[in-house]
């Protein structure tokens, strides 16, 4: 008998505001060095970059038992690392074990079986009022979110870290738009 797979502790996503917005990967992870939110990229996994020497400064840590190790090879093959995901053609939900149903952007009410429809059509449909609308417009509540570029923050509880004033303005200058942010375990992708 095999042990069960350790439960994902969680990651902080960052996504631009407009999830349909085309954003340049390679300017974007230069901003970010720039400020120093990432440093070297990593071998592994995939588009991984070690914590830069003001990632700390650029995120607010919550909580009574936060442990972070920004070093390489610590917490798994990576550490605290920041991942890039994208740019994909058109924009990815990524929800997880903690996602909640979603409120529909016209009456508010929630999509009780939104993870029926993910993958079935690109537009989720209001069981309530039977308004359609792509997933990006439904109301995530901060525990799934949109986007064709998504950058991961791991390992992160949720409702652990929040992204601070010069982390959103580096996001701004590299991106030309405003950025939000959510929290997933285990996360899953429509796409």
């Amino acid at each position: 008998m095999t042990a069960p797979a350790p439960l994902h502790t969680g990651r902080l996503v960052l996504v631009p505001r407009d999830a349909e917005a085309v954003v340049d990967v390679q300017r974007l992870l230069q901003r970010l060095g720039a400020a120093g939110f990432i440093a070297e990229p990593l071998p592994e996994p995939p588009g991984a970059h070690a914590a830069g020497a003001h990632f700390l400064q650029m995120l607010a840590f919550t909580g009574c038992a936060v442990h972070l190790n920004t070093k390489p090879g610590a917490q798994g093959p990576a550490g605290t690392h920041i991942r890039v995901l994208g740019p994909y053609p058109q924009p990815q939900l990524m929800y997880g074990r903690n996602s909640r149903p979603p409120g529909c952007p016209a009456c508010g009410k929630a999509l009780a079986d939104w993870r029926e429809q993910v993958g079935g059509s690109r537009l989720l449909r209001c069981d309530a009022c039977n308004h359609s609308a792509p997933a990006w417009q439904w109301k995530w509540r901060r525990q799934a979110g949109c986007g064709r570029i998504l950058i991961c923050v791991e390992d992160v509880f949720p409702g652990e870290a929040t992204p601070l004033p010069p982390l959103l303005d580096a996001l701004r200058a590299a991106s030309g738009g405003e950025w939000q942010y959510f929290y997933i375990q285990d996360d899953a992708r429509d796409g």
